[in-house]
């Protein structure tokens, strides 16, 4: 009844001022992507559309992604998943981070990080 109601509102309003908090940008890609597997973040497009815009434009360098694969990767597939126009191109910094951060293990595949550097 109106307990879960009250419960939803104050978990909705929660999620909202944790979204206009982000302050790391992996940190709000993780959130935003969080919130898809959830299934709710219909409820905070708005939110989720200022996080991605200010991602997207990088004007900040404070808001720069750090260049892991991880990173990239989910820069890529939200931006792409939200009709943000990333390049296919783009799958360049993923190599270079790719092979930045791999080692090949002599069979042809690639290892964790290079134990080398």
């Amino acid at each position: 009844g109106d307990a879960h109601l009250k419960r939803v509102m104050k978990l909705k309003e929660d999620v909202k001022i944790m979204l206009d908090n982000v302050s790391d940008p992996l940190g709000g890609l993780e959130l935003i992507d969080n919130l898809q597997r959830l299934g709710v973040f219909y409820h905070f497009e708005e939110e989720i559309k200022r996080i991605l815009e200010r991602i997207y434009n990088e004007k900040d360098d404070s808001w720069s992604i750090p260049k892991d694969l991880h990173a990239m990767a989910l820069k890529f597939r939200l931006l792409r998943q939200h009709h943000y126009d990333v390049p296919q191109g783009t799958c360049m910094t993923f190599n270079s981070c790719l092979l930045h951060n791999t080692h090949a293990d002599g069979r042809g595949g690639l290892r964790g990080p290079n134990p080398r550097r």
